[in-house]
């Protein structure tokens, strides 16, 4: 029985058709302003008809769209009377939502409203003979289009598909027999079987069974079966022998297995248990072996869930659903041709000046994503082919992110080698000033001995000796009166003089290091200082003798010494503390009071300069060993500082005495003799 519908694929049941036609014929009015249709403009004024009707009321849009028109400047009465929209009829075959041929009429009617630039009115409707034909009904369907086109007959007839194109030519003379008529949408063999008149264009399709079919072996050489999926409707078992009767000659190498006598869910099984070797060849299924119709692409979603193996198509609009590829035939290709020449056909042209336009398949297509599911690689592809839907790589798809980061990075890493440099410079520049601080108090410790030895060799002599004369002279009886009293004079202070002399000889060298050795001369040192300022001096020594070099020893002595008396300028303690211990690593010393203390960050903060000279000298003597400082201090509760030497960098001499090399203390028992 057939099924006839209007514009929107809604039902139309047998009736009235005056009242069919009107409910058809109001599916697209006539637009508000007539004159400014175009390929855009006629859905503005469908919408804006809508809008006006919605809120308005229909009487009150009609008022609206008529004053509009009146008083329109470029549209004159007249030319709104003569502009009365293209009726075009368009007979589907098998419904709107019958893929592909869903696609074709979308795209005719784009392509003609582009390219017309007129008003037009489409009626669309469909004739479904998937089932068996009745008369009866075949008859009110044409009553019904007599109806809908009684006062304004349809200016071009498109029948779309063979069904359409069949009843047309059944029912051409009872129906419109001038009106052209442009059949689209049929394979090339059933364009020869049709009849052509003087006003009958076609735009149809060249469907090569044997080259889709091909196409697979191409690209998998080892297929040994090909499931064809095809419906039960007599133009579907047509095209199953079609195919069957193209692959004969290649039977020996790959057989084909139709699914075309089974229900749809019985073909869903066996395409997910295909043996190894096949391969699953989608044509359309319409309606299956058990009557039930399948439209849309849902049938092909459900089989490309189930197949366990790869499935090619037919149509370009199945791209995209599932399957690889293949030699693809496109319905919006053929829709668009199919508007150009509709085009030509209302402009005036004659049909007999249009031959028949046939298209063949694209070339191959294929699906990025299904060739990596099935691993198929691209250079098994026919030469030629084309890849959609291939996904970007991770670089193309983030590369700007990736620069981003990356030159974040360059830019971090050359901020790092650029500190990592400095840094580099200043340890440079530290080194360089700390070996010419040591090369400058081993300058100033060489010069302290010089001047002790030109102390005790030259001064000191000469102070000794005023001295001996004065004492010798006042042994002489013959001196005149007041001379003994001036040689007593002389005698003191040249005694005064040379105790200021060995005074200063031993500041200027330490003379206990030398006599003593290290640790006794610190312990001596200490104990002196506590006496001169009265404090209570604690000494803790280890004996660390020969620890470290000879000028390291008279550096660190010389820091004690500096500490010490800076506790006696300025501390004001009580109580202090000397100590020296030592691990198999580290040498460590400590000289700590009870004295006012100070602040430490306030110290750190100020220059070498108003640090004063004796931290400041402290620091590099220590610093110049390969040492560390440590000072701890607080307001008003005292100082200690520490000093640690690494014992792993400084090699262990034994000392040895040298009595030449010794400075002897002016005014010991020696020199008195």
């Amino acid at each position: 029985m057939a099924r006839y519908t209007d514009f929107s694929g809604n039902s139309l049941k047998p009736g009235n058709p005056t009242e069919q036609c009107r409910l058809v014929s109001n599916a697209q009015v006539g637009t508000p302003r007539l004159h400014t249709i175009n390929s855009s403009g006629y859905i503005s004024t469908v919408y804006i008809w809508r809008t006006f009707t919605r809120f308005c009321g229909k009487r009150w849009a009609q008022v609206l769209v008529l004053t509009g028109l009146i008083i329109s400047p470029d549209v004159t009465p007249a030319e709104v009377a003569t502009r009365v929209p293209r009726q075009v009829l368009i007979l589907e075959s098998f419904g709107r939502d019958m893929a592909p041929w869903n696609t074709i009429t979308p795209a005719f009617k784009t392509e003609l409203v582009r390219q017309l630039q007129e008003p037009i009115e489409f009626h669309e409707t469909a004739v479904e003979t998937v089932r068996d034909e009745k008369p009866q009904a075949e008859r009110a369907f044409v009553e019904y289009l007599r109806a809908l086109y009684e006062r304004h007959p349809p200016e071009l007839v498109v029948p779309v598909g063979a069904p359409a194109a069949q009843f047309w030519q059944r029912y051409r003379q009872s129906l419109f027999p001038e009106a052209p008529v442009l059949m689209a949408g049929l394979e090339n063999r059933l364009l020869t079987m049709l009849t052509y008149g003087s006003k009958d264009a076609a735009v149809g399709i060249q469907f090569d069974a044997r080259a889709s079919l091909e196409v697979i072996l191409e690209v998998l050489p080892a297929t040994t079966n090909i499931a064809v999926v095809v419906g039960n409707s007599p133009l579907e078992r047509f095209w199953m022998a079609e195919c069957q009767r193209a692959w004969e000659p290649l039977n020996s190498r790959c057989r084909l297995e139709p699914f075309n006598s089974v229900p749809f869910s019985e073909m869903c099984r066996r395409a997910a248990s295909l043996p190894p070797g096949s391969v699953v060849a989608y044509g359309m299924v319409w309606v299956d072996a058990e009557g039930v119709p399948h439209e849309q692409l849902r049938a092909l979603d459900q089989l490309c869930a189930a197949a366990n193996v790869p499935v090619f198509g037919m149509y370009e609009e199945q791209l995209g659903r599932g399957i690889v590829g293949g030699r693809l035939y496109s319905g919006e290709t053929l829709g668009r041709e199919a508007g150009r020449i509709a085009k030509r056909m209302l402009k005036g042209e004659s049909a007999v000046n249009i031959p028949p336009l046939v298209i063949g398949a694209s070339k191959p297509t294929f699906d990025w994503r299904e060739l990596h599911r099935w691993q198929i690689e691209e250079r098994q592809l026919p030469p030629g082919s084309e890849v959609r839907f291939r996904q970007p790589s991770l670089w193309q798809r983030y590369q700007w992110y990736m620069l981003g980061v990356f030159g974040i990075m360059m830019a971090q890493a050359a901020t790092i080698i650029s500190l990592m440099f400095q840094h580099s410079r200043r340890r440079r520049a530290e080194a360089a000033a700390y070996e010419l601080s040591g090369r400058l108090i081993a300058a100033q410790e060489n010069e302290r001995r010089h001047l002790a030895g030109e102390l005790h060799d030259g001064l000191g002599q000469d102070l000794l000796v005023i001295a001996s004369q004065a004492q010798l002279s006042l042994r002489d009886e013959d001196n005149p009166p007041g001379t003994a009293t001036r040689l007593n004079d002389i005698a003191a202070t040249a005694r005064q003089a040379l105790q200021q002399a060995r005074s200063l000889a031993h500041n200027l060298r330490p003379g206990l290091v030398d006599e003593l050795g290290f640790t006794k001369a610190v312990e001596a040192t200490a104990r002196k200082a506590g006496e001169a300022a009265g404090l209570s001096m604690a000494v803790e020594l280890e004996n660390v003798d020969g620890l470290l070099r000879p000028e390291f020893e008279v550096n660190l002595f010389r820091v004690i010494q500096e500490t010490l008396s800076n506790i006696l300028k300025h501390a004001g303690a009580s109580e202090a503390k000397v100590a020296l211990t030592r691990t198999p690593a580290v040498l460590r010393a400590v000289v700590a009071d009870n004295g006012c203390g100070f602040d430490p960050s306030l110290q750190a903060a100020a220059t070498p300069d108003q640090r004063g000279f004796g931290l400041h000298e402290i620091s590099q003597r220590v610093k110049m060993m390969g040492g560390r400082v440590d000072v701890q201090s607080q307001p008003g509760i005292g100082t200690r500082l520490t000093v640690e030497l690494p014992l792993s960098d400084i090699k262990k001499v034994e000392r040895t005495t040298q009595n030449e090399n010794k400075l002897p203390l002016l005014g010991s028992p020696a020199q008195s003799s």
